[in-house]
């Protein structure tokens, strides 16, 4: 009996392998991305190259993103094939076969498909691992053996999970038989043939919601802020894709009907009578279908930013290859000894080979504060974490001779008055006044992005800089609550050769601060080019790596679209066919129908990625990237790319469609 079930098992499968070929090509590749992906986490060279373990973290929280849309998207697109196999189901049971005998064969189909998917899927991790490790080391200039090792671990990890997510879709699978009657069953490629209304209200929703995420990616301004609605935001556009797509397809085939000229048209009649009747189903598709082309459109334009743009964001923050940070009990001990600070971190630094070349020194109070209008609340920064983040400034104090030795502009500030320089959010006041009664009246409020002197800045908070025309007025800043939340503190930052010796360097440099400073800081531009290039190279690697998943089973549901509607579509071709309609005639039809649904998709998913290039590009601010005509050349260069991919997989896949309705 064990094997007749298998039998039927197995005859389920190869008399659908059309529809199960590609099923398990795309649970192949997603087992082995997922292998690859927890391989290059654990992998010894990986950990060995420049950025290595930022590199293996970057991987590891890939792969958590894999195991979410592997279980979302097998279980999308085996419901394709439930759905065609429903009607082969409800004949077993017409004809005797009880539920727990149809639930042994469909326990032994989807045994048969893990089987092939993880055995299949991990020939071709292992295989292609070391190719994908070659080309990680290759984007971040190390350096690889080509030694050939298997990762037990993920092996055995890849196991585990993918049997979870099979034993998911097998439990989703006999939930949906056994609910289900014979007739049901037998019925359920007819189900959808009821014109769906248009749901209006459910449309204007869309409308609504779609509005609401759009202006939260164009209003936003503060990079912490782009942070947390970033998710807010593409909530709502995911929600609302969905609601469009399936009303808004649904009133679009109405309002085609309604245009007599285009609607009696023998290229648009057909298709647009076919769309009308199941659009509801069909719609939710195409929304899958844009979804997917958002993420990948978003995800490479911005990781390949930051990856070719990680110099110019390491400069920005790091302009020399030293900078130390010297933190002052008071004001007055930072004038009396940066200097004498100064001067001894040039004798260390020639010392150890250093050859002393172009130099930045910056004088500079700082603290922190809640603007509210054109007050600043400091003590509740401090210890209230329930503030809204979006008020809460970093605040700097500069006088206009600092402020010209380190930007190069010269500024004039009349004695008594301050001048204002703001990075992103805008100051809309004539004076500022910090709690404790300091007032300052302000000669000027300029937006500046203070690129030179960004890297100083400790959090992702908005920043404004106060321009003093000397340092006197901060002895007005006198008291417990300043001295507990003002912090002088002096940068000096220059560059040293290819001979400098800067452990020696920081280990008597720092002995000789001791008696001198509160606290010392010190950073190399060639120590942390290892964590910027290993961030901004594997967010580009994984990227990439995503992308190839997202846009394989973009492909698929466009795949399993066509076909699906291929057969449901095949019988009322025929009769048109039989009252006169020519396959030019069909061919004609079927393009019509295409063109005006699958590239719906495609131009949604450009109004998402350029409504969504604000929000982006001030996260991308949080990696100090600031190169917006980098983002821009990015973003259009992917969006052509997919747009001449997405064409390619429409011109295959409508030939699929025409041989099914036509019976080539």
């Amino acid at each position: 009996m064990k094997s007749y079930y298998s039998r039927l098992a197995l005859t389920g499968v190869k008399s659908n392998r059309q529809l199960y070929l590609p099923f398990l090509l795309t649970s192949a590749i997603t087992v082995a991305m997922y292998y690859i992906i927890d391989y290059l986490s654990v992998s010894d060279i990986v950990l060995s190259i420049r950025g290595g373990r930022t590199i293996a973290a970057m991987m590891t929280l890939g792969s958590y993103v894999m195991v979410l849309f592997a279980v979302i998207f097998l279980f999308y697109t085996h419901s394709f094939l439930i759905r065609r196999r429903k009607k082969e189901l409800g004949l077993y049971n017409v004809l005797g076969m009880g539920k727990k005998h149809i639930a042994k064969i469909m326990t032994l189909e989807t045994l048969l498909l893990y089987i092939v998917s993880v055995v299949a899927g991990l020939c071709i991790g292992i295989l292609l691992s070391k190719l994908s490790e070659l080309g990680l080391v290759a984007i971040m200039q190390g350096q690889t053996t080509f030694d050939f090792t298997i990762s037990v671990t993920s092996v055995i990890k890849s196991l585990a999970v993918f049997a979870v997510i099979f034993l998911l879709i097998l439990t989703g699978t006999l939930v949906q038989v056994g609910k289900a009657t014979a007739s049901k069953l037998l019925k359920s490629e007819q189900s959808g043939e009821k014109p769906p209304k248009a749901n209006y209200v459910l449309g204007i929703l869309g409308i609504l919601l779609l509005g609401g995420a759009y202006y939260l990616a164009c209003s936003v301004d503060n990079p912490f802020d782009a942070l947390i609605l970033f998710f807010v935001a593409v909530l709502m556009v995911i929600v609302a894709t969905y609601m469009l797509m399936i009303c808004g397809s649904v009133m679009l085939c109405k309002l085609l009907q309604k245009c007599k000229g285009y609607y009696y048209d023998k290229k648009h009649f057909v298709s647009v009578s076919l769309m009308k009747y199941r659009m509801k189903r069909g719609g939710a598709g195409l929304a899958s279908i844009c979804v997917l082309a958002t993420m990948v459109l978003v995800m490479i334009s911005s990781t390949s930013c930051l990856y070719y743009g990680a110099e110019d964001s390491l400069n920005t923050r790091y302009p020399h290859d030293i900078k130390i940070q010297l933190n002052f009990a008071s004001q007055d001990e930072m004038q009396s000894k940066a200097d004498e600070c100064k001067a001894l971190s040039d004798k260390t630094a020639v010392k150890y080979g250093a050859v002393l070349g172009d130099s930045l020194e910056i004088r500079m109070t700082c603290t922190a504060g809640l603007l509210k209008g054109d007050y600043i609340y400091i003590e509740q920064a401090r210890y209230d974490g329930t503030y809204d983040y979006s008020e809460l400034r970093e605040i700097f104090f500069m006088t206009a001779s600092d402020y010209a030795r380190a930007t190069g502009r010269k500024i004039t500030v009349p004695d008594g008055k301050a001048a204002l320089i703001y990075c992103q959010n805008a100051y809309q006041y004539d004076t500022i006044n910090f709690e404790g009664g300091v007032r300052f009246e302000l000669c000027s409020v300029t937006n500046d992005d203070m690129s030179v002197i960004n890297g100083v800045a400790n959090t992702a908070a908005d920043v404004i800089y106060v321009i003093l025309p000397s340092a006197e007025p901060l002895s007005l800043f006198d008291g417990e609550l300043y001295q507990n939340n003002f912090n002088p503190l002096f940068i000096y930052s220059f560059d040293t050769g290819s001979e400098f010796d800067g452990d020696g360097y920081m280990n008597e440099y720092e002995m000789l601060l001791r008696s001198k400073c509160k606290t010392f800081y010190y950073a190399t531009k060639e120590g942390n080019a290892e964590d910027f290039y290993g961030t901004y190279g594997g967010l580009f690697y994984l990227g990439i790596l995503l992308s190839i998943v997202f846009v394989i089973a973009a492909v698929l549901i466009i795949y399993y679209k066509q076909l699906s509607e291929g057969y449901e579509d095949a019988g009322k071709f025929e009769v048109m066919q039989n009252v006169g309609m020519t396959k030019t005639d069909i061919k004609k039809s079927i393009n019509s129908q295409l063109i005006t649904v699958f590239f719906a998709p495609l131009a949604l998913s450009g109004l998402h990625l350029t409504f969504a290039f604000p929000m982006v590009r001030r996260l991308l601010a949080l990696f100090a990237l600031n190169n917006i005509w980098l983002f821009v050349l990015t973003n259009v260069i992917s969006f052509v790319v997919f747009g001449v991919c997405y064409t390619i997989v429409y011109k295959l896949t409508s030939n699929a469609y025409y041989r099914i309705v036509s019976k080539v």
